[in-house]
């Protein structure tokens, strides 16, 4: 696929084989038949116990049934996807560290070393299979059996059982890949077969949630499927053709509180409302209750995407954003032709830029330089925002969506065109993308800081509600339908039958036949195909293609170790490690880092874990030196899932490229610790957020929380940063 992300194009035809297998092996695994099980199990073992040949074996004997073109093959490609079996090569640093994982580093007093773990924890738990193959590995002649002999004996067994294995197993949501299919949702490259019954009452569900947005009431038609599918299973007299309009409509709005999915509304409503009316005998409504939620979350687990509509503990001091990574072939330019342009972009950003005279029209700044006092903007909320500048109550959901991937092709688009300040280019390490904040190129509003201009709407807009003589917008409600439209399209774009993205152009003409298209009933794909394969605007288009996305999340503190200091409580005497030194006397570092890993809420191998627990069994771990100097590389010893990434040295640089530095670190989703005393001493504090430009920290040694205003932004020398899985 031209625009897969992570996908390395050089990737030979023996690994391809080998990575559908092994996909193919772990969703047998998860199979309810317990052959295609055993034979999943029995796949991976054998894989595990060979280092990886037995799949490349089984892939060798039967490189035929593993092309597109055979049936099987389609199976083990849709298998593979679905599992997230692709070749992904390793990605770069961010960073801008220069030293490697064991240079050392200062705990407050001296330096502190990086030794990183690379070994993950294997899985522990029991597992027969494993077990009679770890007893007959001890001997020489099995273990050679177990390389040779295993994936032949495997593979009659693995021909006959993987149809039937992804088939039953797939089957099981087949109403969810259905109705993803037809409303345009996420399948996992799974192409589901549906009799003419289930696509009606398919449409008939996308019909109802399309009506719904149209009234700002935000439904998850997942759920909705996934309880009709409930019922039935559960002998209830209904089938695809019998289910009416007003009963969709009936279990759409059984999930809704004050126009939102709300899911104890939706819980207590099944099971009062709803499974009565169709099971009035049923003793287990709770269990058909739990059936329905958990069949949409085991769909979007295995499809690899998230219930944007699940209820979770994170308070409204927590900031989500989406990141995508794209593989693009090139761009599709109307009147240059296909221009070849192989990228692979990471974390992308936007940059503002200025907007001079043009259009017959004075914007008030010179093309080619940034918009002032501006950061990098995420590039899926800069897409959310150009849409929220667009947004109107009552505006079809589905126009709003075939916007949003139209404006994401463009301005991908837009500097292979254009040339010149417009660059889409790696910077320090990151990926940035320049376009002008006018409709020069498109006009973004901050949707969580809302917008301004000294000038008309669509003049020159900058973030915040500070120019605010012209034209202004307030920030967007965090309960918006159009962040959650913008979840069901992020990453997407536009390509032609060659796989180069389409330089859309999009203008007001588009726009209008959008919405009429919309108000036809034509979904956000539909529409786009309509309206870039006709005319003047006929740009061959194909499909949509997509980026891997991924969700991270920024939280100011709220927990107890926001409190934590190294000067107070039951820890201030503990030694770090062999040194004689307290963590009360050094242990600023060491107590940041804690609080960092308390606030990622992972999990740690000590019981209670403070600081104190934490540095007792990092000395336990080697974690210190003969000074007290801290080791990155253990703390992943005490939190597995908490990892040191990388380090940015920032002194002598200003205060608004090290605000810029630490704000893509917190966007970019890691936990980041601050050496605050670079230059006069040593000191350490774990950073916690960014609100309108003040960096809220979490400090070991004072109560204070703004750090720019207690230890001046030109001592901050450094940033540590490190990743929670």
């Amino acid at each position: 696929m031209a625009y897969q992300a992570n996908r390395d194009g050089n990737q030979n035809e023996k690994n391809v084989g080998a990575d559908r297998v092994r996909g193919t092996a772990n969703v047998l695994k998860h199979s309810a038949n317990p052959y295609a099980k055993a034979a999943g199990v029995a796949t991976s073992v054998a894989d595990k116990v060979t280092k990886g040949k037995s799949s490349e074996f089984l892939a060798s004997k039967m490189p035929k049934v593993l092309t597109d073109e055979h049936d099987l093959g389609k199976k083990l490609r849709e298998a593979a996807s679905m599992r997230g079996y692709q070749n992904v090569p390793k990605s770069s640093n961010n960073s801008e560290d220069k030293q490697d994982s064991k240079s050392p580093a200062s705990s407050c007093s001296s330096s502190e070393t990086s030794n990183d773990n690379k070994e993950d924890k294997e899985d522990k738990k029991d597992n027969p299979a494993k077990g009679v193959l770890s007893f007959l590995g001890k001997a020489a002649m099995i273990k050679a059996i177990l390389f040779l002999g295993l994936p032949i004996l495997i593979i009659a067994m693995f021909i006959c059982l993987v149809v039937n294995g992804i088939s039953g197993f797939v089957g099981n949501f087949n109403d969810l890949f259905g109705i993803s299919a037809i409303t345009g949702g996420e399948t996992g490259n799974v192409n589901s077969s549906m009799t003419p019954e289930q696509q009606e009452f398919y449409e008939r569900v996308n019909q109802v949630k399309l009506t719904l947005q149209s009234q700002g009431k935000n439904v998850d038609v997942l759920k909705i499927v996934a309880v009709f599918t409930a019922l039935k299973n559960n002998k209830a007299n209904i089938d695809y053709s019998s289910i009416t309009t007003a009963q969709i409509e009936e279990v759409a709005n059984s999930m809704l509180l004050n126009n939102q999915y709300d899911e104890t509304t939706f819980k207590n409503n099944l099971k009062n409302n709803i499974i009565p009316k169709y099971l009035p005998n049923s003793t287990s409504k709770d269990s058909i209750v739990n059936e329905i939620i958990k069949s949409v979350s085991d769909y979007n687990d295995l499809v690899g995407t998230t219930d944007v509509n699940s209820n979770s503990s994170s308070s409204s001091n927590c900031v989500s954003t989406d990141t995508c990574n794209y593989s693009l072939k090139g761009f599709s330019i109307s009147g240059k032709g296909n221009i070849l342009e192989s990228l692979n972009i990471s974390n992308l950003y936007v940059r503002l830029m200025q907007c001079g005279i043009g259009n017959g029209h004075n914007y008030g700044g010179t093309f080619g330089k940034a918009l002032a006092n501006e950061e990098l903007v995420p590039f899926e909320k800069y897409i959310l925002g150009v849409a929220y500048h667009k947004y109107e109550s009552g505006t079809p959901s589905e126009a709003i969506k075939a916007q949003m991937v139209a404006d994401r092709s463009f301005i991908l688009a837009r500097h292979a065109d254009l040339g010149g300040w417009r660059t889409l280019k790696k910077e320090n390490g990151r990926w940035v993308l320049q376009a002008a904040s006018c409709t020069q190129d498109r006009v973004y509003c901050d949707p969580d800081k809302g917008c301004s201009s000294n000038d008309a709407e669509w003049g020159m807009v900058h973030s915040g509600l500070n120019n605010a003589n012209g034209y202004s917008k307030q920030p967007l409600s965090e309960s918006s339908t159009l962040r959650s439209l913008a979840k069901d399209v992020v990453g997407e774009v536009l390509a032609d039958k060659q796989g180069y993205v389409v330089y859309t152009n999009s203008n007001s003409t588009d726009w209008n036949k959008f919405v009429s298209l919309a108000n036809k009933g034509y979904n956000y794909k539909q529409i786009l195909v309509e309206v870039y394969n006709q005319g003047n605007r006929n740009y061959g288009v194909s499909n949509l293609l997509k980026g891997s996305c991924s969700k991270t999340t920024s939280c100011q503190a709220s927990g107890d170790y926001a409190s934590w200091r190294q000067n107070q409580g039951p820890w201030v005497n503990v030694r770090l490690g062999s040194s004689g030194r307290t963590i009360k006397q050094i242990g600023c570092l060491a107590t940041s880092v804690a609080i960092l890993i308390a606030k990622s809420g992972v999990q740690t191998n000590v019981t209670p874990f403070n600081p104190g627990t934490f540095v007792k069994a990092m000395s336990k771990a080697g974690g210190f030196g003969k000074f007290g100097d801290m080791m990155y590389g253990p703390v992943s010893s005490v939190a597995p899932n908490f990892r040191y990434a990388g380090q940015v040295y920032v002194l002598g640089e200003p205060e608004s490229q090290k605000l810029l530095t630490l704000g893509n670190l917190l966007y970019t989703g890691y936990y980041v610790v601050a050496e605050v005393k670079g230059n006069t001493g040593q000191h350490w504090v774990a950073v916690d957020s960014i609100q309108n430009g003040v960096i809220n920290m979490m400090d070991p040694g004072t109560n204070s929380t703004n750090m720019w205003k207690t230890y001046p932004s030109r001592n901050t020398s450094r940033f540590v940063y490190f990743k929670a899985n």
